[in-house]
């Protein structure tokens, strides 16, 4: 194993499957979207399959009503690609893409892309954090993904990769994203 997958890949690994999160990855959606007899969902490494596939609900412009939404890592994907995200550009060259359920706190939903680029396998995260079905805003290109949200609405990171500023979806905050020693990460507002 090189010294990459060594430092980045197997912490990030471990600290996910200590961790309640939900994937998806890009073959399981497309498996969905194509409403094929098989999807699967990853749950805290648990896999949950079902022979009938529900096509997947998608941000609907057309809502009169304010109600509750749960978003899941298929309908992000959904809107990603709904509404040509700048997100995905380049990504006919991904061999992964992964979407990830962090948690939510009050109208706010913290969810993650992780997305493996060519054939040197360099890997992207960005952290996304939804208002309702509005994207309020995303950390992108950054060094780790998050582990969830603690009882306040604070991102909680891996304990090697914590940040100089928690980021904090209950208090609205979002201070640039500094990491060990990479290049500090601004969230930019949508």
């Amino acid at each position: 194993m090189t010294n990459y997958r060594k430092t980045y890949l197997i912490p990030l690994l471990a600290a996910f499957f200590s961790t309640g999160f939900i994937a998806v990855s890009q073959a399981e959606s497309q498996a969905a979207d194509s409403h094929t007899d098989q999807s699967t969902v990853t749950a805290a490494g648990t896999s949950i399959s079902s022979n009938t596939a529900s096509p997947i609900s998608t941000p609907s412009s057309t809502q009169t009503t304010k109600e509750k939404v749960t978003l899941t890592p298929q309908w992000v994907e959904a809107f990603l690609h709904d509404t040509n995200s700048e997100l995905l550009d380049g990504s006919e060259n991904d061999q992964v893409m992964s979407y990830y359920y962090f948690g939510e706190f009050g109208d706010k939903t913290l969810m993650g892309l992780e997305r493996v680029r060519a054939s040197d396998y360099f890997q992207l995260f960005t952290i996304m954090v939804f208002d309702g079905e509005t994207l309020h805003g995303y950390y992108h290109n950054v060094y780790t993904l998050p582990l969830g949200l603690d009882k306040e609405g604070e991102i909680e990171f891996p304990k090697d990769y914590q940040p100089t500023k928690l980021p904090s979806l209950g208090r609205d905050y979002y201070p640039d994203l500094c990491i060990l020693d990479q290049t500090c990460v601004s969230f930019v507002f949508k």
